[in-house]
């Protein structure tokens, strides 16, 4: 690896690292994302190419800013709506846990509990985004079970 790519790498996991919080409420959910995604644990065992994935994911560049709508209604902001930190925690326990990790997969999920689809997760309700989490947190506890099972028999 070159001097260049040495630091390009280097600077390319500092913006995870501070990146990070937006999307993964602790390190233990990151780790088993990188882990389902790449079969890596860390950042610095990553490629530089899977780093600029993962920046890119967690919100880094363009896109990201592409991804942000402009409310000028403000009318919508004054129904109790998901907070960032339920929207978050639905977020990374879904693309943890989920056999088909996929924003559409996601909002057939919401659908099954809530009878709505929901274009962004920031139009559910806080109540609807509560019940969605508890069904989450379930699914992963269940999660959790097999794979403990799973471990214990090899």
């Amino acid at each position: 690896m070159t001097a260049k790519q040495k630091e390009l790498k280097k600077h390319l996991i500092k913006v995870c690292h501070t990146l990070k919080r937006d999307k993964f409420p602790d390190d233990d959910i990151r780790k088993d994302y990188l882990f389902v995604t790449y079969g890596k644990t860390s950042t610095s065992e990553l490629s530089i190419d899977q780093l600029k994935e993962f920046a890119i994911f967690l919100g880094y560049g363009r896109a990201a800013y592409e991804k942000k709508p402009f409310i000028k209604d403000k009318s919508e902001k004054t129904v109790q709506n998901a907070t960032q930190s339920q929207i978050d925690t639905i977020e990374g326990v879904w693309f943890r846990i989920a056999r088909e990790p996929s924003d559409w997969s996601l909002r057939n999920y919401i659908h099954r509990i809530t009878g709505m689809r929901p274009l962004y997760l920031r139009f559910l309700s806080r109540t609807d985004a509560g019940k969605v989490i508890t069904g989450l947190l379930k699914m992963q506890e269940d999660w959790n079970k097999k794979r403990e099972e799973k471990n214990e028999q090899s």
